[in-house]
């Protein structure tokens, strides 16, 4: 089987990634037939070997290569014909933050395989979604609710999520969750805290950066939270950067222009890059996740 998860909406490319490896991957015989590979730093004979190989005490092997759209077209075009010769043991499975459907190995993969897009939420089907999310996890939620929280939020779900997450633990056993409650818990992320860490990543002033690090993570935000309101900030600055301003807050966009107006679209780029991966490791990696948060804040310093 060949498998493609594309799209900019990490949450649920990763939801449907998960959902995807726990209906493949064999936990007892996982350490013989599970193979990850980034995209950035791939070898492609490795990726070709691991295809030749056959499952070892389970009767699939799954090869995950991430972040496919940092591969090189030298890459592409050695990995072409190998999506030909996958056999009915292996697993290919792709994940790319996006794909160029004019290339021959974007096309093979679609012909080939199953190519599945994750979009970004239009926001005008946020509310529902926080709706349909809350609903799921038990509680009630007024749609006025819903709609304060998408409109202070944005359309990024795993920051609405990481802002869910923290109403449920506010509401416990109480399964209603009425605008009071979200103005009260989501005004606790300090999005004033969001723009001054922007504004020190923009000068390098890296002691700066990890001062507000902390003092937001001891005011009760985690850094996969505060990496995924961090990770929406950078997209929505490229967007500004670009002249795109659909979907931003309107109270927040002279302050988005102020900051894009630093970067040039490389640094953003690179700077979106970086949290991407700090994403990944944040939920893979068993190294803790306020040190991995600091080494991002070195990078982005740098």
């Amino acid at each position: 089987m060949i498998a493609a998860l594309v799209g900019p909406e990490a949450l649920l490319l990763r939801r449907a990634l998960d959902k995807l490896l726990a209906e493949r991957v064999d936990p007892s015989a996982k350490d013989f037939n599970f193979d990850v590979f980034e995209g950035g730093s791939l070898d492609v004979q490795k990726v070709i070997q691991a295809v030749g190989t056959l499952p070892v005490f389970a009767v699939r092997r799954v090869i995950l290569v991430k972040n496919a759209h940092e591969l090189k077209k030298t890459d592409l075009d050695k990995l072409m014909p190998v999506l030909s010769e996958v056999p009915e043991t292996t697993d290919l499975i792709f994940t790319a933050e996006k794909s160029d459907a004019r290339t021959g190995f974007w096309q093979k993969v679609a012909k080939a395989g199953k190519l599945t897009e994750f979009k970004s939420l239009d926001p005008r089907e946020a509310p529902r979604w926080v709706a349909e999310e809350a609903a799921a996890a038990g509680y009630k939620m007024d749609f006025q609710a819903a709609q304060w929280l998408a409109s202070a939020i944005g359309t990024d779900l795993s920051a609405l999520q990481s802002a869910l997450q923290k109403l449920f633990l506010l509401k416990g056993e109480q399964k209603t969750i009425s605008l009071g409650d979200v103005e009260s818990c989501v005004s606790a992320v300090s999005w004033k805290s969001i723009f001054e860490l922007t504004d020190a990543v923009g000068a390098k002033n890296l002691s700066r950066a990890l001062q507000l690090f902390h003092r937001m993570e001891e005011s009760g935000e985690s850094p996969i939270g505060m990496l995924s309101i961090l990770g929406r900030h950078f997209r929505i600055l490229s967007k500004v950067k670009e002249g795109d301003a659909a979907g931003v807050p309107p109270f927040f966009l002279r302050d988005y222009q102020r900051q894009a107006g630093q970067f040039d679209p490389s640094r953003l780029q690179d700077k979106r890059e970086k949290i991407f991966q700090a994403d990944w490791a944040l939920k893979s990696s068993p190294i803790d996740n306020n040190l991995l948060f600091e080494r991002l804040l070195m990078d982005l310093c740098r």
